[in-house]
């Protein structure tokens, strides 16, 4: 779950560039919010994968009710629409209309987030309703590495394209 809400937070993070960009048109921005948003994307994918693990172990494996659980769904739906705008976003010839984009995104997936009661499998909110400070402080930790994993991703990427540019 941390995984996933260091993708959550890279996809809010990435439209708020988009936000910047759609409001400024400094084009220097679209890079930036293009990367973020794969970076982001990458670990809201990992942390689905991972969820597909935990679901092994904790409940026997993917079974039906896995594919039908809210969360499941929502995630599903979250990388399906995320990886619809990444891709539009590297084709499409407008920059405020990328950014535009991946503001919207970054709005449906918290959205998506928001979590109900009409959970099949889960756990309604066993991190945060935990009474153990230490699995508290374990996850926050842990979605705190993965972010900064993401944002050092991000930065060797554009590096990496900037030192190719000038060379």
């Amino acid at each position: 779950m941390s995984l996933t809400w260091a993708g959550t937070a890279g996809l809010a993070a990435a439209g708020a560039l988009g936000l910047a960009l759609a409001i400024s048109g400094r084009g220097g921005l679209l890079v930036w919010m293009r990367l973020a948003g794969w970076a982001a994307w990458a670990l809201y994918l990992a942390g689905f994968l991972v969820s597909m693990l935990a679901a092994h172990v904790n409940w026997g494996g993917v079974n039906a009710l896995f594919w039908q659980e809210p969360r499941t769904v929502g995630a599903m739906r979250a990388l399906a629409v995320a990886l619809i705008v990444q891709v539009v976003n590297v084709w499409l010839p407008w920059p405020r209309v990328c950014g535009l984009l991946s503001a919207g995104l970054a709005a449906f997936v918290v959205w998506l987030s928001r979590g109900g009661d009409d959970f099949l499998l889960h756990p309604g909110d066993a991190i945060g309703g935990s009474t153990s400070p230490g699995i508290q402080l374990t996850f926050l930790a842990m979605a705190a590495l993965w972010l900064l994993a993401g944002a050092l991703l991000v930065w060797y990427v554009r590096a990496r394209l900037s030192a190719r540019a000038a060379a």
